[in-house]
C-alpha cells in the first residue's frame, strides 16, 4: 500500500443512508476502497473501506468525517467542511489522526466526488 506524498485511493459500490432533507440532516456511508492513480479513476487492488458521516448546514456546507480503514490495520481519519449542492463537492479535508503506516501520512486529505470517490493525501 502507499503512503507516499500524492498517494491516491478510490472509493466505489458506496452504500449511503439518508440525507432526506435540508439543514441539520445527517447522512452515514460505506465504501470498499481500492488502490487508484492521480490520473485515472481506475480501481487497483482492494485495499480496505472508507466509512463516513456528513450533516448538512443551511449555508451550503456538508460538515464532513471521513475514516479510511486499510487491510493491515492503518487507519487514516480526516474532517471539514465540503460544499453541498443536492449533492457533496470536492475539497480538502484536515487529518486529524492516521495509525500504522500512515503515521507519517501528509495532514491533507483532497476528495474528488465524481462516482466513484477518489481520496488522496495531499
Amino acid at each position: 500500500m502507499s503512503i507516499a506524498p500524492g498517494a491516491v485511493w478510490i472509493g466505489d459500490n458506496e452504500e449511503i443512508v439518508g440525507p432526506d432533507g435540508g439543514a441539520g440532516s445527517i447522512a452515514v456511508f460505506d465504501q470498499d476502497l481500492f488502490e487508484g492513480e492521480v490520473d485515472t479513476w481506475d480501481r487497483g487492488k482492494p485495499v480496505g473501506s472508507a466509512h463516513g458521516t456528513f450533516v448538512l448546514t443551511p449555508h451550503g456546507r456538508a460538515l464532513t468525517t471521513i475514516t479510511l480503514e486499510f487491510e493491515d490495520g492503518s487507519t487514516l481519519v480526516a474532517a471539514g467542511s465540503l460544499p453541498f449542492d443536492s449533492t457533496i463537492g470536492d475539497g480538502v479535508l484536515a487529518v486529524t489522526g492516521r495509525t500504522g503506516r500512515l503515521e507519517s501520512a501528509h495532514p491533507r486529505l483532497r476528495v474528488e466526488v465524481s462516482n466513484p470517490k477518489k481520496y488522496s493525501n495531499e
